[in-house]
């Protein structure tokens, strides 16, 4: 979608929500899509108050909105080891699993260090 149509798409979303009142016309979704779209026009050189002229809201309120999605990052979360059912691996080796089923087996220390470091 070309940059263009993106910031048109935006205004129209939040016009459709303009009635509901200045602090609630704009979802987390909408603020996101103002982030990315931002982000975006900064990479092609763009000044932030280009970018938020062309979204149609303040410098200020995009400029914390970016703020707001660099510390919304996961963190560390505490798991729990259990029993395997199933073989266990090759001594030596690691098993890393995660939500939603997710299971990743016979990693070594630097293999799991280097895709978590990845995964961040």
């Amino acid at each position: 979608m070309e940059m263009v149509e993106m910031a048109a798409r935006f205004r129209a979303a939040t016009l459709k929500r303009a009635g509901i009142g200045p602090r609630t016309k704009y979802t987390g979704e909408l603020k996101g899509q103002a982030v990315a779209y931002g982000k975006a026009r900064l990479a092609e050189g763009a000044a932030l108050a280009v970018v938020a002229q062309e979204l149609g809201v303040d410098e200020r309120a995009l400029k914390r909105w970016s703020a707001e999605v660099a510390q919304a990052r996961p963190g560390f979360r505490r798991v729990e080891v259990q029993p395997e059912a199933t073989p266990r691996p090759t001594p030596g080796t690691l098993v890393l699993s995660g939500p939603g089923g997710l299971r990743v087996e016979g990693l070594d220390v630097e293999t799991l260090a280097e895709l978590l470091r990845r995964l961040r």
